[in-house]
């Protein structure tokens, strides 16, 4: 989603990624008993630009995105409870001067 104002610009973004998976170790049984590993992926984008002068702008971007992903025990053994998460913020602002 995105607009602008006579002197405001934004624009928004969220994006969500998720997959049933599937499981990366091999089953040296061969009964094929593993599950599945899936993953998510949330994120979301903001940017935002304040025209202050008409050569100077005041801008202003935040993102955050968080994951979790289910993984094996290895190579070889399965682990149905086996998760990773993951979790980045970052906030930026600053002057450009045309």
């Amino acid at each position: 989603m995105s607009g602008q104002t006579d002197r405001l610009s934004y624009n928004v973004q969220y994006t969500r990624l998720s997959s049933a998976g599937f499981s990366a170790a091999t089953d040296p049984t061969g009964t094929n008993n593993f599950d599945n590993d899936g993953y998510k992926q949330n994120a979301l984008l903001a940017n935002l630009t304040l025209q202050l002068t008409s050569r100077l702008s005041w801008k202003v971007q935040g993102l955050t995105t968080a994951y979790t992903a289910d993984i094996d025990n290895g190579a070889f053994a399965d682990e149905k409870d086996f998760t990773y998460k993951s979790q980045f913020k970052r906030f930026a602002t600053g002057f450009a001067f045309k």
